[in-house]
């Protein structure tokens, strides 16, 4: 059987080099755990019958993940942003599962973490590209 922690994968290419978000793996793997993440994950797809989510955490409060339909959390999010500025934020113009280019039924999603340094949020995807099957017992 393989773990969920091996199978939950960051997107490429979302963190610029030298920022922030470069760390965010780090950050993440010491807040929460895949299992964690996959569970509010499937219980947010439960909740609002989409699979189109952002999971929000607080590095200073990692054990609360909050899970919104990403329509939801953008207009909660960025309501003070104009349209021009929207255009610049990745998550405002693709769900996770189109920037990992995954069927909806795929795990996908995205992950916002606040840290109260920063000046905004670290977002990244996750994705489970695959899926897994339990060995028969």
């Amino acid at each position: 059987m393989l773990e969920i922690g091996s199978a939950l994968e960051f997107a490429h290419g979302i963190a610029r080099p030298g920022s922030p978000e470069e760390s965010v793996e780090k950050l993440i793997v010491g807040l929460v755990s895949p299992t964690e993440l996959v569970s509010a994950y499937q219980m947010g797809v439960m909740k609002f019958k989409t699979s189109d989510l952002v999971l929000v955490i607080a590095s200073h409060d990692a054990e609360i993940i909050s899970a919104w339909p990403r329509n939801k959390y953008i207009e909660s999010a960025f309501s003070k942003c104009t349209k021009e500025q929207l255009v610049t934020i990745r998550l405002a113009q693709e769900s996770a599962h189109q920037v990992v280019k995954l069927p909806v039924n795929h795990v996908a999603f995205w992950l916002v973490v606040e840290v109260r340094k920063l000046p905004a949020p670290i977002m990244t995807v996750l994705a489970m590209p695959y899926t897994v099957e339990a060995e028969p017992n």
